[in-house]
């Protein structure tokens, strides 16, 4: 099976449609507006104004999610894990999403863990599925 590297939706939007801008220079999830949009690395990014479109083309890779916009924790246990988009944490500012539902909240785990340690694993996890070009469940 093909590796999905980008968590999007049927239409190639990243972030559920929020702003990547708004977590990294504001600390807080936005949704934004389709009309205020732009493409990086095969994703569609919405932004909250044409503000944010400028600042992200001028320096996509600073806002573009860790992972694809897979749940960062999930990469720890090798799981890709959809994200809740109010979920999330700026980690030496790489925007990481993380999963949250009935049973699980993944950022109160890894806020309980080594940060430096999670980040390692999901790095290395990353690393690896890219390289085989797989997809995990």
């Amino acid at each position: 099976m093909a590796m999905t590297t980008h968590n999007v939706d049927d239409n190639g939007v990243g972030l559920q449609g929020y702003s990547p801008v708004s977590y990294v220079d504001h600390g807080k999830a936005e949704p934004g507006l389709a009309v205020h949009s732009a493409q990086y690395n095969g994703v569609t990014y919405h932004f909250t104004d044409a503000d944010q479109v400028a600042a992200f083309q001028a320096n996509p890779a600073k806002y573009e999610p860790a992972y694809g916009g897979w749940c960062a924790f999930g990469l720890t246990i090798d799981k890709q894990f959809d994200c809740d988009p109010s979920n999330f944490k700026v980690v030496h500012g790489r925007l990481m999403g993380f999963l949250r539902n009935d049973e699980v909240d993944a950022l109160a785990l890894w806020r309980d863990g080594d940060e430096a340690e999670l980040v390692a694993k999901a790095d290395a996890t990353w690393a690896s599925l890219r390289r085989a070009g797989e997809t995990i469940r």
